[in-house]
């Protein structure tokens, strides 16, 4: 056999060969590309590298010239893609490598000094640097949010400048914008996930309802003014939106576990996968239950009180049974119900479980088509019980759920979805009347946006429209005689030009028109913006706003009755003769309360027909005094004989020989009714917001933010709550005096001084009711839906403009890559309004609020962690029935209502977090909210909260 190298070499290429081609077919790989998330330009030079479950580096590759990277030779496992650069905003995600197969993972990445300057959404609809944006906006990162445990992700919004939070319990908050806050408010716009976040038709931001957890957020981002020009209607007061974690961007799993003192417990998942390089799910969810900061409403314990003998007579006298039956069947003739559901209600009141708890759910899939093409199709789902607060006092929810459905794609600068939010009220009631709460309505919205650039760059349009369908279903719990026409249809379109006149001056246009179903015209909100730019990453902004706030469904559609609440003296005596009331909205065209021919009309309950209309003279109301004094001397032993009674009732005094007069319970004020002038209520119209704005927004070298902004606003039209419009009728009583005295001499043969006598003792006065003490009637219209005596409770636009003025200043700066110091003063000029109309308007906000914070974090060691100073002045509040007035209370006498104003308050809180080098991938964490224990009382009606510590534990698989 003869031998040579090539026999020799190669069987050995052979088997080498062999070996490397079965190794690789053993590992697997990971490419795709890297992006600039503002403009979707692919980014080179971008350092890419795979770290396994041990920590260490296995792989590293750059991105190429159009930003491509790939990573071979990885056995099959999971790994974290670390992506960086110097300019890059750092991102972590988590990928599965499988045996002979390349995964697909591209990455979206904020560039330029990202931890002070990210990219955001909100201001003009699509992405932009923070500093450029024509709007003061301010970002809460995806850091940020995983640093501190928060049981909603309302807790991450504190340290925001100009945000006002307002916390009522463990869950439930208010939030707005420079100012304006009210319970079971709507007031900023918030959305998820480019879709609106509020309970449809009720249009309250129950922030707590959102599917989305702190897991899956990727940061919240918050624009501080009106936002009417792109957004539409009701975005006066700033626009929130939370953002969600794409599961193309972000895979691997999160798992979160937090107890805490009121036996808090929170769980927090979320599952992101890839079924494709370009086709990505993700599951997430949620539990949460904990024991409510306790509460006792002193008009909760008076009701619980007044009915208490009629649902258990038990050491009651036979007065009070009386008095608590007749209370019993007083609310059952204001609400219209019968005597078992009456008993029903009786027992819900007061009925507070303190026992929260929620679970809810999201499920979403990414698709990117092809490059520029994406679609997105999500479905979530909240279910919730607590204490929440309205305008008519506390609601117990139980059972509610919140739902959507979201469908929308992406293709370069075109924007299309339509989504479907849904409300179910499940078993809920009012606690200071035990009134169920029905509410199972729905938001259909479809939006269409796109957008068109010219001459290189230097002139851009965005322009888009939108259709907007609410469609209330109360079973008439809510709406009332509405419920079958209550549904409201809103079609906006708008169109914003942005152009760069010089290299550092761009001028920003913008304008939308809105037509919605309960306004008669159509509605205009402009924008202008001139924003200079003397430097990169440094913007000088003025800015000018006008937006609007349609009525809600609450202002046209509520009907409901309700007892008179509260426990004074007039208003027991009011109850006693059958009053109550009649809370409704306006409407599409108001009320009309007087006739053609200047006249009024009541209604009585001492009518033998309460609901009956009656013409509001002399005449006609008589008899029906006449009728209730003849009882309450019945009642004394001391009946009228038949035949005076008799001639009583036969008298029909004229306008001119005895007039009316009225009595305004709200301003409590007394006058001739002729002088009265109360021809109509107009429908709710839109109130308008008119802003005017110069704020600066800079880096001041690589490491410190500064963000300045002076503004005023004027108000127009502005909704007041719930207020008593109709006034209570009664008989003139000297005019009545000087009609009896004569006759009783003429008709009856008394003396001068017995008809003077008689006549006084039947008029009465305010210890001994008479004729003209009582109120006979309560003015009122075919227009109002009352079903007896019932005084015409709605809301009303206020005549006066209202002018406000403040400033917003922060300051962040980086003193090293661990150490951040942050601190902000926002500034309100006022916190109270005197309208003529309204009477007192409250911002129902403090006018200064101010906060520092210091955190650190270090990869290296693990550790991380805040210590935050929040401070708040004190602050009026007026809102629904809750009236924290008694600092402003000119008179000195307090209403039924009023309760102590808002204190100041300073409050500490810490987070602490550590990164276990042991467990890869784990993290515990705590958190302490009000550190110091510090009782404080955020809104009247809610309870003193006091500190907070919970735990967490955080896995990422």
């Amino acid at each position: 056999m003869r031998f040579s190298p090539g026999r020799i070499l190669l069987p050995l290429v052979l088997l080498l060969l062999g070996g490397a081609l079965r190794a690789q077919a053993q590992t697997g790989g990971v490419a795709g590309t890297i992006r600039d998330a503002a403009t979707s330009a692919p980014i080179p030079g971008v350092l890419v590298e795979a770290v396994d479950a041990g920590g260490r580096t296995v792989a590293a590759a750059r991105s190429d010239e159009i930003g491509v990277y790939r990573l071979s030779g990885l056995a099959p496992g999971r790994y974290v893609l670390v992506v960086s650069r110097v300019d890059v905003e750092p991102r972590r995600v988590d990928v599965e490598v499988n045996a002979g197969q390349t995964s697909r993972v591209s990455v979206s990445v904020g560039t330029g000094n990202v931890r002070l300057d990210p990219v955001v959404v909100s201001a003009s609809k699509r992405p932009e640097k923070a500093v450029d944006a024509p709007a003061r906006v301010e970002v809460v990162s995806e850091a940020q949010i995983e640093a501190r445990p928060a049981v909603t992700p309302v807790e991450h919004l504190r340290n925001v400048p100009g945000v006002d939070v307002a916390s009522t319990g463990v869950q439930s908050s208010n939030v707005v914008a420079r100012g304006f806050n009210n319970i079971f408010s709507g007031a900023l716009h918030a959305l998820t996930d480019y879709r609106i976040a509020s309970v449809p038709s009720l249009r309250v931001n129950f922030l707590h309802f959102t599917p989305a957890n702190n897991q899956d957020i990727q940061r919240m981002e918050v624009v501080l003014g009106p936002g009417a020009a792109l957004y539409g209607p009701n975005t006066a007061n700033g626009i929130l939106h939370i953002l969600t974690k794409s599961p193309l961007d972000d895979q691997g799993t999160t798992v979160a576990v937090s107890g805490g003192e009121r036996n808090l417990l929170h769980g927090e998942f979320r599952s992101a996968h890839l079924l494709h390089s370009n086709l990505g799910f993700k599951l997430s969810g949620q539990y949460l239950r904990a024991d409510e900061w306790e509460y006792t409403d002193p008009a909760e314990v008076a009701e619980v009180g007044r009915f208490r003998c009629a649902v258990d007579p038990t050491g009651c006298t036979a007065a009070q049974v009386g008095a608590a039956q007749f209370a019993r069947r007083d609310l059952a003739r204001a609400v219209g119900i019968d005597s078992a559901a009456s008993v029903v209600r009786i027992g819900r009141i007061g009925q507070r479980d303190f026992e929260v708890e929620r679970l809810g759910g999201e499920a979403r899939a990414d698709w990117r088509v092809s490059s520029g093409l994406n679609a997105v199709v999500q479905a979530g789902l909240t279910q919730s019980n607590g204490i929440e607060l309205t305008g008519l006092g506390a609601g117990q929810a139980q059972d509610w759920r919140y739902s959507y459905l979201q469908a929308r794609t992406t293709y370069r600068r075109l924007f299309a979805q339509v989504y479907f939010n849904q409300s179910d009220a499940g078993e809920t009631f009012l606690l200071r009347n035990g009134a169920p709460i029905v509410d199972r309505s729905n938001l259909l919205v479809a939006q269409l946006q796109h957008g068109a650039s010219f001459w290189d760059g230097r002139q851009s349009f965005t322009y888009g429209g939108d259709y907007l369908r609410t469609t209330p279903v109360t079973d008439g719990t809510i709406n009332g005689w509405y419920e079958d026409r209550d549904g409201t249809d809103e079609l906006g379109a708008y169109l914003q030009s942005e152009t760069r006149i010089t290299d550092q001056l761009e001028l920003v246009l913008a304008g939308r028109v809105d037509v919605h179903s309960a306004l008669p015209d159509p509605v205009f909100s402009p924008r202008a913006a001139l924003l200079l730019k003397p430097t990169e990453g440094q913007t000088l902004r003025v800015a000018f706003n006008r937006a609007f706030s349609t009525p809600s469904s609450l202002n046209q559609f509520l009907d409901l009755g309700s007892a008179l609440p509260g426990n004074d003296p007039r208003t027991n005596q009011l109850r006693q003769l059958g009053y109550s009331l009649r809370i409704q909205g306006t409407g599409d065209e108001g009320f009309t309360l007087r006739g053609p021919d200047g006249s009024y009309q009541v209604r009585s309950p001492f009518n033998p027909d309460p609901a009956a209309l009656v013409p509001a003279t002399s005449a006609d109301l008589l008899p029906l005094a006449v009728g209730v004094v003849a009882q309450g001397a019945a009642a004394r032993g001391a009946p009228l004989s038949q035949q005076f009674l008799n001639y009583l009732l036969s008298l029909r005094p004229t306008a001119a020989q005895v007039g009316l007069n009225y009595f305004d319970i709200s301003a409590n004020r007394t006058g001739a009714l002729a002088d009265l002038a109360l021809s109509e209520i107009n429908p709710i119209r839109e109130s308008a917001t008119t802003t005017l704005e110069v704020g600066y927004k800079g880096l001041l070298g690589t490491r410190f933010l500064v963000a300045a902004d002076v503004w005023w606003s004027r108000m127009e039209d502005l909704v007041t709550p719930l207020t008593i419009q109709t006034p209570l009728v009664l008989l003139n009583g000297p005019q009545l005096a000087q009609y009896l005295v004569p006759r009783f001499m003429a008709d009856l043969g008394m003396s001068q001084a017995q008809a003077t006598a008689t006549a006084l003792s039947l008029i009465g006065d305010a210890q001994n009711p008479g004729l003209a003490s009582i109120p006979v009637g309560v003015i009122s219209s075919a227009d109002v839906d009352a079903r007896g005596g019932q005084l015409l409770v709605t809301y009303v636009n206020v005549d006066e403009r209202l002018e406000l003025w403040g400033t917003d200043i922060s300051a962040t700066m980086l003193i090293s890559d661990e150490w951040v110091i942050s601190g902000s003063t926002s500034y309100a000029s006022d916190d109270v309004f005197h309208t003529r109309r309204a009477g007192i308007v409250t911002l129902n906000a403090p006018q200064w609020k101010r906060n520092l914070a210091v955190s650190y974090d270090n990869d290296d060691t693990g550790l991380f962690g805040e210590a935050r100073m929040r401070h708040s002045s004190a602050f009026p509040v007026k809102s629904g029935v809750y009236e924290g007035t008694a600092c402003i209370n000119r008179t000195g006498v307090p209403t039924p209502l009023e309760e102590a104003c808002i204190e100041s308050y300073t409050l500490f809180d810490l987070n602490l977090g550590y990164r276990l080098p042991m467990v890869p991938g784990a993290t515990v964490q705590l958190t302490a909210q009000n550190l110091l224990d510090e009782d404080y009382r955020p809104f009247p009606g809610a309870p003193d909260i006091g500190r907070m510590l919970i735990a967490r534990v955080r896995f990422d698989f």
